[in-house]
């Protein structure tokens, strides 16, 4: 993804930050660069006095840019900022650092790892053995999991065989007591993957280090951390969460789109896995066939639409209830759990029909009550923020599938034609259109509709 664009953006962006005299550099991957990037985004370091004038400069850089949005994500000291364009196809993703700190701890003073930089290219970046130092560091301190790529690997394993005395000093440095004592003669022995196998409890005794130095500080930074965290996650998770469903009849090539989405999204971000795909509910609690262990028969589907249809002709009014009250519980509750953690890790929730179909296709969960009742049960569930409607003519849809019948597909396109007396953001798209045109057409209005310029 990294191309000309992004290197005159993060070209400007560098002399921005000279010109007013704020103090950066880059911490790690720096090789190729402005024009050349091997890994996917940029992490700079700021002055953490003046992180905030230097993140008003991205954002205005992206921008004047012609990248026609912006998104960023916030977690403890880091801020990662999203430039794209689809216009023009292109997207940036730089992350700037408040500091050198790991969920609320700083692990460095910034002016002792400023002075250990050199000039690359007219960048400021670490020295290679700081670079490789920090990169242990970082991928270590605080870290539930060690995920480390094999370059990153190769290169901190090269730097304790070329210099062992560095990569000693700077590790005593960190580390306390008999623990650290323990490290220092794996390091002298060559015994390297000890600090790999035992990342863990390196990262703890680097963090009750710190602690013991200044616990004032750490206990603060960490504190606001978590602060932070609870604020996003439990009381504005509203506000930060990227939501949105894709409805239709079966037949419309609804789930085709939606893989399609999901790529593209994926590729602006310069990221693999940005999205959560639910079908039709969040599902933390099981299908209720599951829980009576109904099982189903294979069956060509003209006899399987007759087999629901006459289901749902003797499903009684109070088995009905129960379903969709069980069904609104997992959307309520579920939602709240599911989307919430979309958030924590700042992904896009996305579904796969919604509980919209509770009123357009009550059949599908056996349900048999009044049109009345079931929008009132699902003006109780939580809305995505974007709504897509896929439409095509009946025919074209049964040529595609025939699960559904030509009169069964019109009735369910006139309920979700009916939808938008009643919900807010509504878009009807022509289902008839190729993949690639749809997909672009509920992109921009996803992103319309979620971020920023």
């Amino acid at each position: 993804m990294w191309n000309r664009k992004c290197g005159e953006i993060l070209v400007e962006y560098v002399k921005k930050l000279n010109d007013n005299n704020i103090r950066y550099f880059i911490l790690r991957n720096y090789q190729g660069l402005p024009f050349d990037n091997q890994s996917k985004d940029v992490d700079i370091v700021i002055e953490p006095e003046k992180i905030k004038q230097a993140h008003t400069l991205l954002k205005q850089i992206m921008n004047g840019a012609g990248l026609e949005y912006y998104d960023e994500f916030r977690t403890g000291a880091m801020i990662c900022c999203h430039g794209m364009s689809l216009k023009q196809k292109t997207a940036i993703h730089i992350d700037i650092i408040e500091g050198l700190s790991i969920k609320g701890i700083e692990l460095e003073d910034f002016s002792r790892l400023y002075k250990n930089t050199i000039s690359y290219n007219n960048l400021t970046v670490l020295q290679p053995q700081y670079e490789a130092f920090w990169l242990y560091i970082m991928k270590v301190t605080g870290q539930k999991k060690l995920q480390l790529k094999e370059e990153y690997s190769k290169k901190i394993i090269n730097l304790i065989r070329n210099d062992k005395e560095f990569f000693l000093e700077e590790m005593s440095r960190r580390m306390w007591g008999s623990y650290g004592r323990h490290i220092e003669k794996a390091i002298k022995e060559d015994r390297i993957d000890v600090l790999f196998k035992e990342y863990r409890k390196i990262s703890k005794n680097i963090i009750f280090s710190l602690t013991k130095k200044k616990p004032v500080k750490v206990l603060a930074g960490r504190m606001e951390f978590v602060l932070e965290k609870i604020h996003r996650i439990l009381f504005r998770y509203r506000k930060f969460s990227r939501t949105f469903c894709v409805i239709a009849p079966d037949g419309t090539g609804k789930s085709t789109v939606i893989d399609k989405v999901i790529e593209k999204i994926n590729y602006y971000y310069i990221c693999e896995n940005k999205c959560n795909l639910y079908h039709f509910r969040p599902g933390i609690i099981p299908n209720l066939k599951d829980v009576f262990g109904e099982k189903t028969k294979e069956q060509n589907l003209e006899e399987n639409y007759a087999l629901e249809r006459k289901k749902l002709e003797q499903a009684k009014p109070k088995g009905s209830l129960i379903r969709i009250c069980y069904y609104s519980f997992d959307y309520i509750v579920g939602w709240r759990k599911k989307v919430r953690r979309d958030v924590h890790y700042d992904r896009y929730s996305v579904f796969d029909r919604y509980s919209y179909d509770l009123i357009v296709d009550p059949k599908r969960s056996k349900i048999n009550l009044p049109y009345c009742v079931r929008r009132f049960f699902v003006a109780l569930t939580p809305k995505p923020k974007v709504t897509f409607v896929l439409k095509a003519r009946p025919q074209v849809i049964h040529n595609r599938k025939k699960e559904l019948t030509i009169e069964e597909i019109s009735r369910q396109s006139a309920e979700y034609e009916r939808l938008k007396k009643y919900y807010k953001k509504i878009y009807y798209l022509n289902a008839e259109d190729d993949v690639d045109t749809i997909s672009n057409e509920i992109l921009k209005i996803v992103f319309d509709n979620c971020l920023e310029y």
